[in-house]
């Protein structure tokens, strides 16, 4: 009966061990804006119409015009960036240094849009919320109204703001997700800033090319296909070398040739932080029987981008990553949060080895000395040796 309860209590601790990290990291991951989140739409929704001076209101136009926004959607986030606007214009003084303004417009854009990633403005802007080229283009035109200037500037997989510091002359930068969308100076040199040779990457480009290359981001959100055939025509004269046209334009094709593997892998020696080009290239390698040089670039690719398409691909090589395949379609995490989670049981279920090797040798060790007590203690003089 001991050793069946002895046998109970450790399997429930090892499921506690097994659950309670995943658990935890997903209430965390779940609730991580929830205050900042109920503080933006407890503002409710305002309705509005197209001002074509705002940026942000002729690619909200844009989403209208290709499907991705319905009239309501579009008047709301109209409605919501023209209140964001209004409230820079109320408490943020135009007199201020560029560094000072943008504090000032990007903390009242945390309380008017919570983060959360997004591709298309409507729907983020409609519902308030917003990430970090959504908020580049808030700031620049709130700059804009106020007499300033700032440009957008494209990262691997982010995008953050441009500005002149008046009192050096020279060009300074804005980080506009961190503090929970209320932005700080951005440190280039910080390791979240993925570097790449890529002569895209790290040049701030004006209110022009962010409206031109709007299209290629949402482009796979847009359901009607002579319209997205339309756009990466469009896109492909006008920006051929842009590394953001050339994943979309080499994942649209059916299928990729041998002189597309050629130059996907010739691409990426400039755009070495390429997600799509290494899929793809692992695609095509993993079909013509070269697994070993597919899971060299999939090898390439880190936890926190490896997407969907990437996590499949990997699960056939790897028991790690199918077994994360199979659970996270289960479990609402990311992929490094679940390793993470794995990480955490790992260590509870050596703290319980532990224990229970220790008990174990106390529990013997406790025995032993009871008995050699027992045997050293004297008779009792009424007993009699027979």
């Amino acid at each position: 009966m001991r050793k069946l309860t002895a046998a109970c209590m450790m399997v429930s601790l090892l499921i506690a061990a097994s659950v309670y990290p995943m658990a935890q990291n997903a209430y965390d991951s779940a609730n991580a804006n929830k205050s900042y989140k109920k503080s933006a739409l407890s503002l409710g929704d305002t309705t509005g119409t197209f001002d074509a001076k705002f940026l942000s209101h002729r690619l909200i136009k844009f989403d209208e015009e290709s499907g991705l926004a319905t009239v309501e959607k579009a008047s709301k986030a109209y409605g919501n960036t023209e209140a964001y606007f209004n409230s820079t214009r109320r408490d943020c003084a135009s007199n201020l240094s560029n560094v000072r303004f943008l504090a000032c417009a990007n903390k009242l854009l945390g309380k008017c849009f919570y983060y959360t990633p997004v591709a298309a403005v409507s729907k983020g802007w409609s519902a308030r919320f917003s990430d970090c080229d959504l908020n580049v283009y808030l700031l620049m035109d709130a700059m804009h109204i106020a007499g300033k200037e700032a440009e957008i500037v494209y990262a691997p997989h982010h995008a953050f703001v441009a500005y002149r510091d008046e009192q050096t002359g020279q060009i300074a930068y804005w980080e506009t997700t961190d503090n929970h969308n209320s932005g700080k100076l951005a440190d280039l040199q910080e390791s979240f800033y993925l570097k790449t040779p890529g002569h895209f990457y790290y040049q701030p480009q004006p209110f022009s090319y962010a409206e031109k290359l709007y299209p290629a981001l949402v482009i796979d959100e847009i359901k009607s296909l002579q319209r997205r055939d339309a756009l990466r025509q469009f896109l492909n004269m006008n920006f051929a070398d842009n590394p953001i046209v050339q994943d979309g334009w080499y994942e649209n094709k059916k299928h990729i040739t041998r002189e597309d593997a050629q130059t996907l892998l010739f691409l990426l020696k400039t755009d070495i932080t390429s997600v799509s080009k290494r899929i793809l290239l692992a695609k095509y390698l993993n079909t013509h029987n070269q697994q070993d040089k597919a899971q060299f670039f999939l090898s390439q690719i880190t936890d926190d981008n490896c997407n969907d398409a990437c996590l499949t691909l990997k699960s056939q090589y790897s028991f790690k990553y199918s077994f994360a395949h199979w659970s996270l379609k289960y479990i609402s995490l990311s992929l490094p949060d679940f390793f993470k989670s794995i990480r955490q049981s790992l260590k509870f279920y050596l703290l319980i080895f532990v224990c229970s090797v220790l008990y174990t040798v106390n529990l013997k060790v406790t025995l032993q000395i009871c008995k050699r007590k027992v045997h050293s203690l004297p008779l009792h003089p009424d007993r009699r040796v027979e």
